[in-house]
């Protein structure tokens, strides 16, 4: 998987101002995904907490602070395989509450302590850390769930990246001339799968 990469002035052009979007880089067997610091559980078929993932880049780097931030001093790049990522928003459940899906708080409190993955939306950042008006897509996968897409050769660390990709931060000012970031393009995906990621835009 060859990472292609666009000037961020071109790459946000391309993309929806306002909603949600699923964007990512992404060839026609996988995805590449970001984990934030993972710490000492990552890989802890023990743990039960949720390894929270995104496509986003610019959502991670906001996050990160151009890897300025404590704890936010490595990123994880992965590649996911396309129907192992399929397979993981098909099983997603909404980790926040959202109106009108369920009968009641209570019923998706239950429904939520069984699901092992779960997703989000956050708002989007320009790489100043000024909030846009679209969102963006979390995943998180529990950790004995996430294993098991390892064991598999499902997921794998993707090592090509070029780090100097996470320290443009001097780059990160409009008009954001210089600033060089992934090729992202919208995720396909299905109408039933827009259901269930309360996606109605």
């Amino acid at each position: 998987m060859e990472l292609k990469t666009i000037q961020y002035q071109v790459s946000n052009a391309n993309k929806q101002s306002t909603g949600r979007q699923l964007s990512a880089w992404y060839d026609d067997n996988n995805v590449l995904v970001y984990i934030p610091h993972i710490g000492e559980y990552y890989g802890d078929s023990t743990v039960s907490r949720p390894i929270w993932i995104t496509p986003s880049f610019s959502w991670m780097v906001h996050h990160a602070d151009w890897l300025e931030a404590p704890h936010y001093e490595t990123i994880e790049c992965m590649i996911i395989q396309r129907f192992a990522f399929d397979d993981m928003l098909l099983k997603a459940f909404p980790a926040r509450y959202p109106n009108g899906l369920f009968e009641s708080r209570e019923e998706w409190q239950k429904q939520q302590a069984a699901a092992t993955i779960q997703y989000r939306w956050d708002f989007d950042y320009a790489p100043d850390g000024t909030k846009l008006d679209r969102e963006i897509l979390l995943i998180g996968v529990h950790s004995r769930t996430w294993m098991q897409y390892v064991i598999k050769s499902q997921i794998s660390a993707y090592k090509e990246i070029d780090e100097a990709l996470f320290k443009q931060k001097e780059h990160a000012i409009s008009p954001y001339e210089f600033l060089i970031v992934p090729d992202e393009n919208s995720y396909p995906i299905d109408a039933s799968v827009k259901k269930i990621l309360d996606i109605t835009n």
